[in-house]
């Protein structure tokens, strides 16, 4: 009995389907990138909104910058728990963004400001400089990066992670929105629309 031309066209559309069903399944036995993510939450880190923060993966470390003007690094164990290392107090205006500054890249920062001729650099700013990388540079001194942070406040202030020190501020005459890290420089953007190379 012939076929109709419907018939047909049904047959070859579920031969489709179960081609594509059959693919699937093969690409699904051989995918390895399905992950399974799991969500932790950690409350009372801050008094107010957090509205920044940075991970520094290869030593399991979170840094978090919030409205209630702190910083606040933390410590991930192997269990995805986390501890406070330091708490940061100085800005006096909400921190608007927090950055993990490498320990190489900073101590290269400190060296072009201590050698700097430039008019705009003074002698205090050079020394200070000089006294950071003496006490932050020698074959002793942790090699853990620092954090860089601004602020409403019109400051940026850079502290030592394990002494939850400030070791230099940089007042910036305009309340500082955000800022980006780039290896020894920095870009600083300002409320007042205003873009500053740092380097």
């Amino acid at each position: 009995q012939p076929t109709s031309k419907e018939d047909l066209n049904e047959k070859i559309e579920e031969k489709h389907v179960k081609e594509e069903e059959e693919e699937q399944k093969k690409r699904n036995k051989k995918s390895k990138l399905k992950v399974n993510y799991r969500r932790k939450s950690f409350k009372s880190i801050h008094d107010d909104l957090i509205v920044c923060l940075d991970i520094f993966a290869e030593l399991g470390l979170i840094v978090t910058g919030s409205r209630d003007t702190t910083i606040r690094a933390w410590q991930i164990d192997d269990d995805e728990n986390i501890r406070l290392v330091q708490s940061y107090g100085g800005h006096s205006g909400s921190v608007t963004c927090v950055r993990f500054w490498c320990h190489a890249d900073f101590m290269s920062f400190m060296e072009k400001l201590a050698n700097s001729e430039s008019e705009k650099v003074n002698e205090i700013e050079q020394e200070n400089a000089r006294n950071i990388l003496n006490e932050f540079n020698s074959d002793e001194s942790d090699k853990r990066p620092f954090i860089i942070s601004s602020s409403l406040d019109c400051s940026i202030r850079i502290w030592c992670l394990e002494k939850a020190m400030c070791i230099k501020e940089i007042y910036m005459y305009n309340p500082v929105n955000h800022f980006c890290l780039c290896e020894a420089s920095f870009a600083v953007g300002l409320t007042a629309g205003k873009l500053e190379l740092w380097k």
